[in-house]
C-alpha cells in the first residue's frame, strides 16, 4: 500500500512537471503569428456565430415566453430578463403566423439591408430569417414545464461588416431544428432547461462557399448558457475545417450590460467567457490544428488561439466579424 502511494505520487509529480514545461514552452504572440488558415476561421466562425444566433437562441426564448405567457394566466410571476437583442428591430418587418398544427411561424425580412453602425465599424444584415416553433406547456406547483421543437431557416440570409478599411461578407442558406425542455419555477423567478440541435446550411464567407454541418447540446437558465457538447464542420471539397468542443462553453447573458446597466454596443453577438475546443483543418493540401481558449469566465471579448507553440490573445469586441489586428 505504502509503495502504490509513492508510486502515485511520483506520478502526480510527474504530471504536474510535464504540465509546467508545456505551459513554459508557449511563447506570446500577436495576431500576424496565426496561420492564414486560423485566421480565416475565426472571421469565418464569427460570421457564422452572427448569422445563427437567432435560431440557437430563439428555441430557448420562445420556450421561456410560451411559459410565461401561461403562468401570467395562472397569477404567475413572470421572469423580466431575456438572452438576445436584435439591434435592428426598428428595421426589419415581422410576420406571424399560427399554422393548424399549433405552431407557430415567425419570419424577419431585413429587405435589401439594415444597418448598424459603432465607433469604427459598421454592420449591415439583409435577406430573411424564419423560424417555426410549437409548445407543449404543464404545470406542478409553481414550476412550468415546456417541451418544445423549434425549426430555422435562413433565406439569402446576408450580412456585411466594414471595420477600419477592411470589408467582410458572409451569406447563409439552410436550416437547423433543436428540440428540448424548459423549466420556470414562478416562486424562485428561474428558468432552466437543455436541449439538443442540429444544422446543415450552406455559408458563404467572403467569396468561399463552404457546407456547414454541426449537432450538440446545450443547457442553460436565465444566467447563462452552457455548449456542453458540440461538433460541427466547415467543408469545402477536399478542405475542410473540424472544430470539437473539449471544455463545455459558457456564455453569460449579464455580459449584455456594462457597468451603468445599459447594453454593450458588440455584446448582442455573444462571445464566450470560458471554454476550449479544438480545431483541425485541411486547406489545399496543408493540414493543421489549433486550439481555442475562451477564457476564465471574465465578461470580456478576448479569446485566446494556441498555434504552432505560441499563445495569441485576440479581441473579438473590436469587431463582431473582424478580429483585433495584433
Amino acid at each position: 500500500m505504502k509503495l502504490n502511494t509513492i508510486t502515485l505520487l511520483g506520478a502526480l509529480v510527474w504530471l504536474m512537471a510535464n504540465c509546467t514545461k508545456q505551459d513554459a514552452a508557449l511563447k506570446t504572440g500577436t495576431y500576424s503569428d496565426l496561420s492564414s488558415f486560423a485566421k480565416n476561421f475565426v472571421g469565418m466562425n464569427s460570421s457564422v456565430n452572427m448569422a445563427m444566433a437567432p435560431s440557437r437562441s430563439g428555441a430557448i426564448n420562445q420556450s421561456f415566453n410560451g411559459m410565461g405567457n401561461v403562468a401570467v394566466g395562472n397569477g404567475g410571476v413572470v421572469f423580466s430578463g431575456d438572452s438576445t437583442m436584435d439591434p435592428y428591430k426598428g428595421c426589419a418587418k415581422y410576420t406571424e403566423t399560427n399554422n393548424p398544427d399549433g405552431s407557430t411561424t415567425v419570419v424577419t425580412d431585413y429587405g435589401t439591408g439594415c444597418t448598424q453602425t459603432y465607433n469604427d465599424w459598421q454592420s449591415t444584415i439583409w435577406g430573411k430569417n424564419s423560424y417555426t416553433y410549437k409548445n407543449s406547456t404543464s404545470q406542478k406547483g409553481s414550476v412550468f414545464t415546456s417541451l418544445y421543437y423549434y425549426r430555422s431557416i435562413s433565406d439569402n440570409f446576408g450580412g456585411r461588416t466594414i471595420y477600419q478599411g477592411d470589408t467582410s461578407t458572409w451569406l447563409s442558406n439552410g436550416h437547423s431544428t433543436s428540440s428540448g425542455n424548459s423549466l420556470y419555477d414562478t416562486t424562485k423567478n428561474t428558468y432552466s432547461g437543455s436541449n439538443s440541435y442540429s444544422d446543415t446550411s450552406d455559408f458563404k464567407y467572403n467569396k468561399q462557399l463552404f457546407s456547414y454541418m454541426a449537432n450538440g447540446k446545450y443547457s442553460y437558465s436565465n444566467q447563462k448558457s452552457v455548449q456542453e457538447e458540440s461538433s460541427y464542420r466547415y467543408t469545402d471539397g477536399k478542405n475542410y475545417y473540424q472544430a470539437v468542443v473539449t471544455v463545455p462553453i459558457v456564455r453569460d447573458y449579464t455580459c449584455n450590460q456594462n457597468k451603468s446597466g445599459t447594453p454593450n454596443g458588440l455584446m448582442y453577438i455573444q462571445v464566450p467567457i470560458s471554454g476550449h475546443e479544438i480545431v483541425k483543418y485541411s486547406q489545399d493540401g496543408v493540414e493543421g490544428e489549433f486550439e481555442i481558449d475562451y477564457g476564465n469566465g471574465a465578461c470580456d471579448t478576448l479569446i485566446t488561439i494556441i498555434e504552432n507553440g505560441k499563445s495569441i490573445v485576440i479581441d473579438l469586441g473590436s469587431s463582431p466579424i473582424m478580429p483585433m489586428k495584433g
